[in-house]
């Protein structure tokens, strides 16, 4: 399964690379392929630049994997809602559990 993870960036700046990190070691544990906004560049234009790519991500993805504290973030919100737009599956994950 192709998985799109999703969660806060900005508002986590000195965290998000270890939360990504580790959904992406667990989940490709689990034989997936990952898809990551971790691994964009830093730099781009805008935000908007950022969420462009970030959909075509999970457009492509098969399921989308929200991690603790995405509430907090526009983006993920945003992400949220195409998904069940989508009728992507959501599993939603914390480093204690995974709930689908």
């Amino acid at each position: 399964m192709i998985v799109y993870l999703a969660g806060s960036i900005s508002k986590r700046l000195d965290t998000y690379q270890y939360d990504f990190s580790d959904a992406e070691t667990v989940f490709r544990g689990m034989g997936h392929i990952v898809l990551s906004p971790a691994w964009m560049p830093v730099g781009l234009k805008s935000w908007e630049d950022y969420m462009k790519i970030s959909c075509a991500m999970l457009e492509a993805s098969d399921a989308v994997v929200f991690l603790e504290g995405w509430k907090e973030s526009k983006g993920a919100k945003l992400e949220h809602k195409r998904a069940k737009e989508l009728k992507k599956k959501i599993i939603y994950y914390d480093k204690n559990k995974v709930i689908v």
